[in-house]
């Protein structure tokens, strides 16, 4: 069966860094048109502050708490459709942002429907090239750094999942180019 994407980018943007401690604040996709699939700010449900996150993203809880907003639960609908109609599933760290909706999915008792997924921090790593003899691995890149080198001009603001999603995609536009120049076909 044919899907609509082949390629979706996701970003979040959550109240701290605990997938079992925090929400999501703002989640965001794009198709590989650069066309916004998803753009929505999230009401959490527990969490009622967030001093060290506001600070980096800007969504405070006046924000969010008393508002419109769906909550991820009534969002999990749409995210899933969105992922089922994807071969492909691009996230600039996924190991951050993949655990949130999977706890979300395990909160509704859901099966996500993940295409295949690929973390763009991970291949940005190994392609800029700098060992971590820590970590014994290549070290991983913020995306602001990942983006610069790639050339990426900013729409919107760093740390906003709309924004992150559209560096991401340029990163992973970079990689697979460069993946095809070295040896004629991607495998990123």
């Amino acid at each position: 069966m044919s899907k609509q994407y082949h390629t979706v980018y996701l970003d979040t943007e959550t109240t701290e860094l605990s997938h079992q401690h925090d929400e999501v604040l703002e989640i965001s996709s794009l198709n590989d048109d650069g066309e916004t699939l998803m753009d929505t700010l999230v009401k959490p449900t527990r969490k009622k502050a967030w001093p060290e996150a506001a600070k980096i993203h800007g969504i405070r809880p006046e924000i969010v708490l008393e508002s419109p907003y769906p909550t991820l639960q009534e969002l999990l609908p749409r995210i899933d459709a969105i992922l089922a109609d994807a071969e492909h599933l691009v996230i600039y760290n996924a190991g951050y942002d993949l655990p949130f909706l999977a706890a979300a999915y395990h909160a509704a008792e859901l099966n996500p429907a993940y295409p295949n997924i690929h973390c763009a921090m991970l291949e940005f790593a190994k392609a800029y090239g700098v060992w971590d003899n820590y970590r014994n691995g290549w070290k991983w890149q913020k995306l602001t750094v990942a983006a610069k080198h790639v050339g990426h001009k900013w729409e919107g603001q760093a740390h906003r999942a709309l924004a992150d999603c559209r560096a991401t995609k340029s990163v992973w536009e970079w990689l697979v180019k460069k993946s095809d120049e070295q040896d004629g076909e991607s495998d990123v």
